[in-house]
């Protein structure tokens, strides 16, 4: 895949996610490893990059769209963590 198509299919696939996307989860979609892509989207602005709960999470630079993407992703981490709480033994 060319580096022109590959920044698009990035920017693209960020811009329409519902909650943003981890380098992880772009690399499962697209079978390889974007982080040289994902730094020069960043140099770029054309994406926005949060760290949340240790992972860095790109978000769409728009910021009405990025903003939801991050409060779903905080959202989304959140029922993830009370899942993960156990109850205390008596």
């Amino acid at each position: 895949m060319q580096k022109n198509q590959l920044f698009l299919q990035l920017k693209i696939l960020i811009e329409n996610s519902e909650c943003g996307l981890t380098a992880d989860e772009l690399e499962k979609k697209l079978n390889l490893k974007p982080n040289e892509v994902l730094l020069k989207l960043i140099e770029n602005k054309d994406v926005a990059r949060k760290k949340l709960s240790g992972k860095y999470v790109y978000f769409s630079n728009d910021t009405r769209y990025g903003k939801r993407q991050e409060l779903l992703r905080k959202d989304s981490l959140a029922t993830l963590h009370i899942g993960e709480m156990k109850p205390e033994k008596q």
